[in-house]
């Protein structure tokens, strides 16, 4: 079994990436709402402003209150059930995350936003093909351009069957034109290739990682693991080697590291576990 163990659930992440607000500055603006609710207790929009703040932070059991504080005193708030399904889903509700949202969609129909949410909401509850349907509806739509929107499409494509890991591929090596290289988009794309075994064309794909996404070491390994699988025993001995004696190459400090020091362990046991006769099979299909 592969030591990279490919996700192919789609994620069900939150509607806006956690924030990169340093602390001290979530510490200013929750200051500053509470104070604004103190002296307003019954204006629904600042309940709504701190749930916000409470879920673009990832504390969505506190964000979950303030929405619905924000519903009684300001149930036509046009977003209030957007936030609201998203934070649902990152608690684990899904169940009421799908009614949240399918309110807001009711309204809210060609929403980037609200699809991207409700795509989420439905691959969390195995709904991928419909998870597909929105994602592919909010990727041209979206200003700028999202790349997580495409990889989040794709591991829900994987997650609908074999029969549907090239359209992913083909997603992915779109958005590969669009972003440019991205690690994230040709690791996704590697792992499909070896789900579906296609080995030769995984090694491709790991070569192109070996070469344009340090540290090598581990993409060597991954090469060793795909060569392997295939029952390409040599050929792994000889991956599993160049990254053993690229780490030994580096200096003794960082080679010393926890990390690393386990990576050698991980190396050497993998090196060990490989018949000696190479055994070689022929070449997988592409």
């Amino acid at each position: 079994m592969t030591r990279f163990a490919i996700v192919v659930a789609a994620a069900s992440l939150s509607l806006v990436r956690p924030s990169s607000t340093p602390a001290c500055d979530f510490d200013k603006e929750l200051a500053a709402v509470n104070d604004d609710i103190r002296q307003s207790p019954t204006r629904g929009e600042l309940y709504f402003k701190r749930a916000e703040l409470y879920r673009t932070h990832e504390h969505a059991a506190k964000a979950l209150p303030d929405y619905e504080q924000a519903a009684r005193y300001a149930p036509r708030l046009e977003r209030l059930d957007l936030g609201r399904a998203a934070a649902l889903l990152e608690a684990g509700d899904t169940a009421r995350a799908r009614a949240a949202i399918d309110r807001f969609m009711r309204t809210h129909r060609d929403d980037v936003e609200g699809l991207i949410t409700r795509a989420r909401v439905r691959a969390k509850a195995g709904q991928n093909a419909a998870a597909v349907e929105d994602y592919s509806r909010a990727i041209p739509r979206a200003e700028p351009a999202n790349l997580d929107y495409y990889l989040e499409r794709a591991r829900a494509q994987a997650a609908m069957g074999d029969t549907h890991i090239d359209e992913a591929l083909g997603g992915l090596d779109r958005a590969a034109q669009k972003f440019g290289r991205r690690v994230d988009v040709a690791s996704l794309a590697l792992d499909l290739e070896v789900k579906r075994k296609r080995y030769d064309a995984a090694l491709e794909r790991v070569d192109q990682l070996i070469g344009g996404f340090p540290p090598k070491e581990r993409w060597l390994e991954r090469k060793g693991e795909i060569l392997e699988q295939s029952g390409r025993h040599a050929a792994a001995r000889e991956a599993y080697g160049a990254a053993l004696a690229s780490l030994e190459a580096m200096p003794a400090q960082a080679r010393r590291s926890p990390a690393n020091l386990n990576f050698e362990s991980r190396l050497r046991a993998a090196l060990a576990q490989i018949p000696q006769a190479s055994n070689e099979r022929p070449p997988g299909p592409r």
